[in-house]
């Protein structure tokens, strides 16, 4: 098993965040993959996920704060799913 903070809307219409984990072998269909590296210090604004994401960070420490803020670490080697939650806004504090 994976451990993964995955980003969702509630049952409220707003963002929430939840602790779970994704088995491994499982296969998950995409139609496009993407790789970005984000400066250090780097923020993006209030934004709404357009699609199904995954995120793996594989260095430095990423923030992620909710509407209601929900507040979560995402450090080296660990992984967040998002299923079009409503709204979040992110920030890069380090960077290896």
């Amino acid at each position: 098993m994976i451990r993964c903070v995955h980003l969702k809307t509630g049952a409220d219409g707003r963002s929430h965040v939840e602790y779970n984990t994704i088995p491994l072998g499982v296969i998950q269909q995409a139609t496009a993959v993407h790789f970005a590296e984000t400066p250090a210090g780097s923020a993006l604004d209030w934004h709404t996920a357009p699609h199904v994401q995954y995120l793996i960070t594989l260095s430095g420490t990423l923030e992620f704060t909710t509407r209601d803020g929900e507040t979560f670490v995402l450090r080296s080697r660990r992984s967040v799913a998002g299923r079009r939650y409503n709204g979040h806004r992110s920030s890069l504090a380090t960077h290896r």
